[in-house]
Order: C-alpha cells, then sequence, then structure tokens
C-alpha cells in the first residue's frame, strides 16, 4: 500500500515440541536453516527494486503462524 516491499517464504518444516513452546528457539532454528535463501530474496528484491525489504517472514504451514525473521 505504501510501497512496502515485503518477503513471505512458506516453509513445510517439521516444528518440534520444543519450537512449538518456545517461539524464539523456532525463530532461531528458521533463521539458521532458511537464512542464506531469505538472504538471496532480499538481494535479487534491492536489486530489482534499489530498496531493501522492510519485513521479512516465514510462514509455517504446519503451525498455520506467521513468523517474523530478522537479522537477515
Amino acid at each position: 500500500k505504501n510501497g512496502e516491499i515485503i518477503i513471505c517464504d512458506y516453509k513445510t518444516d517439521r516444528i518440534s515440541q520444543s519450537e512449538q513452546d518456545d517461539p524464539e528457539l523456532l525463530i532461531s532454528n528458521m533463521r539458521e536453516k532458511h537464512g542464506k535463501q531469505l538472504k538471496e530474496y532480499k538481494f535479487a528484491v534491492e536489486q530489482i527494486f534499489s530498496k531493501p525489504p522492510q519485513k521479512i517472514y516465514i510462514y509455517s504451514i504446519p503451525l498455520g503462524r506467521l513468523l517474523e525473521i530478522d537479522g537477515i
């Protein structure tokens, strides 16, 4: 709406009980597992639109939740 760019990557990863119980652990594990791919998406967005995405998310299909991934 305001020219914001948002990346949202849908993932089907299995989520452990400990990750379900600790959202910070889940986000940390997702960042570690998918960070390289998300960095590539971020780079592509910056090249195409000459500005970085304002937000990067992973949507966990098994959980049905949107997770904001910072530090990419």
